[in-house]
């Protein structure tokens, strides 16, 4: 068993530590870190979605897609707006009933002049 000072002062190193760890917050991240994580992740839905033959599966995961698109072009603006709005043209897209293959293929030709596809995605 430990003496009593022994874990005041352990419950005063954690206390101190916590502190430190949440008195400041990580920076935020720079727009064209953000964009690019972004790309990684519209490039993953691509891949994905031209492997799908559903619409309604593809339109499950574009609006889960979207829902991030849309809080970082918000914050961010830039490219994020054009990500955003050839996902939002995606969308309507396939909610006109038009094949998902075109649509899809239409929407990473747009990315495609928007952000490069990582070098390791196709693998």
């Amino acid at each position: 068993m430990l003496p009593r000072s022994a874990k005041v002062l352990a419950c005063i190193c954690l206390l101190s530590s916590l502190s430190i760890g949440c008195s400041g917050g990580a920076p935020v991240p720079a727009e064209n870190q953000v964009l690019q994580d972004s790309a990684h992740f519209v490039w993953t839905f691509i891949h994905e979605a031209k492997k799908e033959r559903k619409s309604d599966v593809i339109q499950a995961k574009l609006s889960i897609m979207m829902e991030s698109l849309n809080a970082q072009a918000d914050a961010f603006g830039g490219k994020l707006v054009d990500l955003r709005d050839a996902g939002k043209s995606l969308q309507t897209s396939l909610q006109a009933g038009d094949p998902p293959a075109e649509s899809v293929q239409k929407f990473a030709d747009t990315v495609s002049t928007l952000v490069p596809e990582p070098q390791n995605m196709g693998e």
